[in-house]
This record gives structure tokens, C-alpha cells and sequence, in this order.
């Protein structure tokens, strides 16, 4: 796994061209790593991780009624041309040109022992794209001008079984969440079975 195209480890990591500039701070916590940063200048779309795909992992989507599901690399979802055409372009994604090229999992994306989310989208809607035989994931700025430097969208990179790890990844994004002088929404789901074994 690589962060902004460096393996994965604690400390800094800046990156700046003409266009932008970014400024990232890799913390490690018990289980994974926190990446945290600053942003400024015209990023448009910008690439934070890339990791090779497990044959099978658990994709989500950014609607509240979409399909949060076990997919494997190279699968579509059934009926999704058909409702961009016919409904509209953004039903499933806000980034559908995205959506028409790759498979995308909104937020976050797991797979067996390992789950790897997003903790907000204040300023850029992140996502992860399949890619051949790789995970990508992204913030999208939609071509949006910073002047001033604003935070990175947090990224949380989670070791171990599905559930526990979705449940820290919810306890990290609430702390963060208050934290940051945000009210968190909080709703119970209950315990919920997550199998992302092959059929």
C-alpha cells in the first residue's frame, strides 16, 4: 500500500508543482495509520492511496439507499448505465464520469483483515476507483480554486476482521469529528454480519 505514492509510514510527507500543494502528516495509531494534511492551490482530483484489490472486497456507495456490498474487480453493478441514462447521471456517483469508466466505493472500502475510509468530506468527495488490479483512492475537488491551505479530507488505514475495523474507522471519525468543532450525527445501526468471502 502506498500513501501519495510513498509505503505506507509514520511522518511527513509534502509534494508541491505549480498547481498545488500538500502538506501530510502519517500518524500511527494501534492498528493502522491516521493521514492527515493540508491542501492549497487547484487540485481538481488527487490521488491519496494505491494498494493492490483482494479478489473480493466490500465496496459502498454515497447515497443512503445505495448498495454498501462484496464486489470483485472487473464486476459492474447490474443496472447502473441503464439508470445514469435514464434517471440521472449523478443517481449513483457524484463523479460520474468516474462511475461509467471504474467501479467506486464511496468513503470507505474493505476487504479480509484490513479496512482503509475517509473521515469526512467537508471540501472534496472521496472515493476509491478500481483500477485493473488496484484500489485507488481519491479526493475530488471538482476543479475548485483554494487559495488558502484547508484540511485534507482524513484517511484511516485499518488492520483486521471487517467488523472491528468498520467499528474503530466509526469511533476514529466521531472523535475526529468533535475534535474538529464539527456536531457529530450519530444514528445506531446495531451489529450487523459483514462477509466478504467468495460466494
Amino acid at each position: 500500500m502506498k500513501i501519495f505514492g510513498k509505503r505506507v509510514t509514520a511522518g511527513p510527507i509534502h509534494f508541491a508543482d505549480r498547481k498545488i500543494e500538500i502538506r501530510v502528516d502519517v500518524q500511527a495509531i494501534p492498528g493502522g495509520h491516521v493521514v492527515t494534511g493540508t491542501v492549497r492551490g487547484n487540485p481538481d482530483r488527487v490521488e491519496i492511496l494505491r494498494m493492490p484489490a483482494p479478489p473480493r472486497f466490500l465496496m459502498n456507495n454515497w447515497q443512503s439507499w445505495g448498495p454498501t456490498q462484496a464486489m470483485s474487480p472487473g464486476e459492474r453493478l447490474a443496472g447502473l448505465d441503464e439508470r445514469m441514462a435514464n434517471y440521472s447521471r449523478y443517481v449513483f456517483s457524484p463523479v460520474p464520469d468516474e462511475a461509467s469508466r471504474a467501479l467506486l466505493s464511496d468513503y470507505f472500502i474493505g476487504g479480509p483483515g484490513w479496512l482503509t475510509g475517509f473521515l469526512s468530506s467537508r471540501v472534496a468527495h472521496p472515493y476509491f476507483a478500481i483500477e485493473g488490479g488496484e484500489i485507488a483512492g481519491y479526493l475530488d475537488y471538482f476543479g475548485t480554486e483554494i487559495p488558502e491551505a484547508v484540511s485534507l479530507e482524513p484517511l484511516v488505514v485499518l488492520q483486521g476482521e471487517p467488523w472491528s475495523a468498520f467499528s474503530k474507522h466509526t469511533r476514529i471519525g466521531r472523535r475526529w469529528t468533535t475534535a474538529s468543532g464539527l456536531r457529530p450525527k450519530t444514528r445506531s445501526v446495531g451489529r450487523v454480519g459483514i462477509n466478504i468471502s467468495p460466494a
